[in-house]
């Protein structure tokens, strides 16, 4: 018997991938369990702020005088938006402490180190401290993560402008290369170890709760981006190639934010590409501000600022009419055309769902994983407002592994589907073409 897809939990991972995971969880015992996933509502604020973080640095050297604000309007706004970067904050209230928060970082960077490294020698008993240092790597990875890892890496890399450190020596001496290479160590073992977290920290098999990643491969890019937009912070002082290094990785974060969806929840899904959005939005009208900066035009942030409500509303809008797509109650069915997509869409992932011949040349893997994730959503959204007692689809959920009945499930319920469309349509052609 083949068994069946578990897409109610994960995406379908190719047998090599979970081979090599399953070794490597072996090996270091880190994945999560449902006690200590990170709740929806942190979820929501991490990513938050980590919204107004990313787009913190288009108001920051050299770009400040291109919005052609008032100097200490856009002063205001720098510092309100900086906050939440911490470290602009620390340099403009509590400079003089810079070393002292310098070397705290460094030192809390290399207890997170430590506490992987005894987590491996602790990794074959089930120890008090095992299980303690298992939940705090819970605890802090989507914190450090999201909220976390441009603050600190942000301290780090400022290491490299010596007259923050210190004012009493020149750059560029033994002290200056003393920090420098501190914070670069630092800076680059911390990447190292969100890198290992986000990849192996997380369990793609069978979890329900709804925080639980599908994959791990936009927080991987995401850790690269953010890095690039510090280094771009820290080191780049041309003002176009400093936008463009913050317009490019927007545009590609969006793209594969679309491709790889990140969690299940379909409500945090939506924050993400808001943020995706938002991120876009503001670094391509910066590009705008900086090339009609020689003009007259000057209100150009008085449009990003528009654009931000006008983006929230659309994507709401959007996910409301998206959601609707899933549902396949037949008193959903407005209209004959709406009634023909829906039969349509639902064919292609029953299609997928059953299909056997995996090894056919025109499968498409990815393709077919997306219409897993779709098909779920479907499932789950009628499941939650279905009345029926004998509803197939329950009974799809209640026998998850036996393919063979769950491929009967499903064709059961298209032929329910089916029949209620022809009820409220009955004198429709095309959908008796399309059954």
């Amino acid at each position: 018997m083949k068994s069946g897809k578990n897409i109610f939990y994960n995406q379908e991972i190719s047998s090599e991938e979970k081979t090599f995971k399953t070794k490597v969880y072996n090996f270091f015992y880190l994945m999560i369990n449902e006690k200590n996933q990170t709740s929806i509502i942190t979820l929501y604020i991490l990513h938050i702020l980590e919204i107004i973080q990313l787009i913190s640095y288009a108001f920051d050297e050299p770009h400040l005088m291109v919005w052609k604000v008032p100097y200490k309007r856009i002063q205001i706004i720098k510092v309100i938006l900086g906050a939440v970067r911490i470290n602009p904050l620390i340099l403009y209230f509590f400079k003089q402490f810079f070393n002292f928060i310098f070397f705290v970082v460094i030192i809390l960077n290399f207890i997170l180190v430590l506490i992987i490294i005894m987590q491996v020698i602790n990794r074959k008993n089930n120890s008090k401290i095992y299980n303690g240092l298992l939940i705090i790597t819970h605890i802090i990875i989507s914190p450090l993560t999201v909220f976390l890892f441009l603050p600190i890496n942000e301290i780090f890399l400022m290491a490299f402008r010596c007259l923050l450190i210190n004012k009493t020596y020149k750059c560029w001496t033994k002290l200056h290369y003393i920090y420098s290479t501190l914070g670069t160590i630092s800076s680059i073992s911390f990447i190292l170890y969100l890198l290992f977290l986000n990849y192996f920290c997380f369990n793609p098999f069978q979890l329900e709760q709804t925080t639980v990643k599908l994959n791990p491969i936009i927080d991987i890019l995401l850790i690269i981006i953010k890095y690039i937009y510090l280094l771009n912070y820290i080191f780049i002082k041309n003002q176009y190639l400093s936008i463009m290094i913050l317009l490019i990785p927007s545009i590609i974060l969006g793209y594969k934010q679309y491709k790889n969806p990140v969690y299940q929840n379909d409500k945090l899904e939506l924050l993400l590409n808001l943020r995706n959005s938002l991120i876009f939005w503001t670094y391509f009208i910066l590009f705008l501000a900086k090339s009609y900066e020689n003009t007259s035009i000057n209100g150009l942030i008085y449009l990003l600022v528009l654009g931000y409500p006008i983006i929230i509303f659309c994507s709401i809008i959007f996910y409301k009419v998206y959601k609707n797509e899933f549902n396949y109650q037949h008193s959903s069915f407005n209209n004959i055309s709406s009634c023909i997509s829906k039969t349509r869409f639902l064919i292609i992932l029953i299609n997928s769902f059953i299909n056997d011949n995996k090894k056919n040349l025109r499968y498409n893997e990815k393709s077919d994983q997306k219409n897993d994730i779709l098909l779920k959503g479907v499932i789950k959204i009628h499941t939650e407002t279905c009345i029926r007692e004998d509803c197939p689809l329950t009974k799809f959920i209640n026998n998850d592994g036996n393919f063979n009945v769950q491929k009967q499930c499903l064709l059961n319920y298209m032929s329910i589907f089916f029949n209620n469309a022809m009820k409220k349509f009955p004198y429709s052609k095309i959908l008796i073409f399309e059954n």
